[in-house]
């Protein structure tokens, strides 16, 4: 390895670290606020079948953020695609929903998609 090629790695590394503080810094400084949301969250039901009352709440939290929240609607089709992981017996998809939420950015970079089930 030349060099530069290293020095490179060096630089690289020292920017995820301080990126890395970064983040952790301002997770600290969020805390309370991220613990009254998840203990908010924590008093709805999320079982399946029983989450929709979660996903209001999260609908709420996430709109006060300055977030594009859209309610996608589910179906019992779901079933019957080939790509769903594992449907749930007994549940009925119909009348449920997932979310999509978007916010934008300030510094024109890439997109950080995340996902996460209830």
């Amino acid at each position: 390895m030349k060099a530069w090629q290293l020095w490179k790695k060096v630089l690289r590394g020292i920017k995820l670290l301080m990126d890395e503080t970064k983040l952790k810094n301002a997770t600290t400084d969020l805390l309370p606020d991220i613990q009254r949301f998840l203990v908010d969250l924590m008093k709805f039901p999320s079982t399946p079948g029983q989450e929709h009352q979660a996903m209001l709440f999260l609908c709420e939290e996430f709109s006060k953020l300055n977030a594009e929240v859209e309610k996608i609607s589910l179906s019992n089709k779901i079933k019957d695609d080939p790509d769903y992981s594992s449907p749930v017996t007994g549940i009925e998809y119909e009348g449920r929903f997932n979310l999509r939420v978007c916010r934008k950015g300030q510094g024109g970079g890439k997109t950080l998609p995340a996902q996460r089930s209830l």
